[in-house]
């Protein structure tokens, strides 16, 4: 049984195809597939035609490969396809085409290709195995991984998604993915060592994804060790006439030691018109161009809310937002590099930074509100353990018990949920936040800030094993 972990995901976006998808909660819904595609062989190779039989060397019965299984996905129209990958490594070897005139899908990167408007699909690809055997995507740097056009939804699930490059001299965009006019939904899902390279006088754009006119979902997601000559691991663009309005969502995710170079850069670079909120997510140790920038750049109107997250940089600034930014029981840290050098958590061009309360700062650039219940200590004072795996499925940073986000307020941690803001235009909803960022209850009668939630008859050890 398939349970898709957001509803707004299906209910806004699919249309025609809600016909497949009960309800099961506020935050669950039962997707049943319309075609299931089983993966059999770790070779790589094309799809013999495309038939509607994920098959390789013959019209049926021959093996089905990773590339085969995805190219046969976008044979069905408006339909639901999931695609089932089993534990084990699947390397992209593919370089050239078997044939002049085959498709580019039969070579390189993975693709899911343009769909006509009305007519695309729910296409959910699907890892076996716990979190420690997950399948891996291995693109040996022969291509980014996969590539997603128009009109499509994508939702991938307990995947490790490592060694894409791209490198194009009319711009390289997204080391790991690229998409363009659609949706894309990851859930436990590793992006690890990806590059977008540039060449000659060109930008390399989203080492790890790269998004123009889309939507897209990280839940439960690690993002680390990916790099960008030039901007950012995450690069999202949206022009104002782009169909996908709601906001841009991470969740329950780690970003750490990502690397975007040439240019005082950011790791996360977001160009766009409407909202991304970030919540129980932490960023640490990433680092951009000359050391001087590493958090997130904001630009061209974004709306940003940060809620129950931790940001720690090292040298540099967290957050650059041209706009509007909200901060909300969360922790921003800038801790001195090698040389004693610290940046200032934000900087703003123009506009107002709003306190939502409960934050812990080490400078005022944020303009903390003490009479709202913000806190501005010094980085020694903050009381943060290293990033480390403390339980959940992504690196956390644990507090300390003297940490001042500890127990910053009595009662139920709670959010400001924007699924009922279509288009960015409402009211978002104050919801009770259940869980930190590694799944654990916050259900101790107090609401610490940032994404850790610490219970002191709990030992902050990391979990060797990953």
């Amino acid at each position: 049984m398939l349970f898709l972990f957001s509803t707004i995901i299906v209910l806004t976006l699919m249309g025609g195809l809600t016909n497949s998808v009960q309800p099961v909660s506020a935050n669950q819904t039962q997707v049943v597939p319309d075609v299931t595609i089983e993966v059999n062989t770790f070779e790589d190779g094309e799809d013999f035609a495309i038939n509607s039989v994920c098959s390789v060397g013959s019209i049926t019965g021959g093996p089905c490969s990773l590339r085969a299984a995805i190219s046969e996905a976008s044979f069905f129209d408006n339909q639901i396809v999931e695609i089932i990958v089993p534990s084990g490594t699947y390397k992209l070897t593919l370089t050239e085409p078997s044939h002049p005139e085959n498709h580019e899908r039969t070579f390189g990167d993975l693709d899911i290709h343009d769909a006509a408007e009305g007519k695309g699909n729910l296409i959910i690809i699907s890892g076996q195995g716990d979190l420690k055997n997950r399948p891996i995507i291995d693109a040996n740097q022969i291509d980014r991984i996969l590539e997603i056009g128009s009109n499509r939804l994508v939702w991938m699930q307990n995947l490790v998604l490592k060694n894409g490059l791209v490198e194009d001299g009319d711009g390289s965009r997204g080391g790991a993915i690229s998409l363009t006019n659609s949706v894309l939904a990851l859930n436990t899902v590793r992006l690890t060592n990806n590059e977008a390279r540039p060449v000659g006088h060109n930008v390399g754009l989203g080492g790890a994804i790269y998004t123009s006119d889309s939507q897209f979902y990280l839940y439960n997601c690690e993002l680390d060790h990916n790099k960008a000559e030039n901007r950012s691991v995450i690069y999202a663009y949206s022009s104002t006439v782009s169909k996908y309005k709601d906001p841009d969502q991470i969740k329950e995710t780690s970003i750490h030691h990502n690397i975007a170079t040439t240019d005082p850069q950011y790791a996360i670079h977001i160009m766009t018109s409407k909202r991304l909120n970030m919540v129980n997510s932490t960023m640490s140790d990433n680092i951009a161009g000359d050391g001087s920038k590493s958090g997130m750049n904001i630009n061209g109107g974004t709306d940003l809310w940060i809620q129950h997250s931790t940001l720690v940089a090292r040298g540099s600034d967290n957050i650059w937002n041209r706009y509007s930014l909200r901060l909300y029981f969360s922790i921003l840290v800038n801790l001195p590099d090698d040389e004693g050098n610290t940046g200032k958590n934000c900087l703003m061009d123009d506009g107002y930074l709003p306190s939502k309360s409960g934050n812990v700062v080490t400078d005022d650039s944020c303009s903390p509100d003490t009479l709202n219940g913000d806190v501005q200590v010094s980085h020694e004072q903050v009381g943060l353990l290293d990033l480390a795996n403390y339980g959940g499925p992504t690196p956390t940073r644990a507090l300390m018990p003297d940490s001042p986000a500890r127990d910053l307020r009595m009662g139920n941690c709670q959010y400001y949920d924007f699924h009922s803001a279509k288009g960015g235009g409402s009211d978002p909803e104050l919801l009770v936040l259940e869980t930190d960022q590694r799944g654990m209850p916050r259900d101790d009668s107090f609401c610490d800030s940032g994404a850790y939630e610490l219970k002191l008859f709990m030992l902050h050890l990391p979990v060797i094993a990953k």
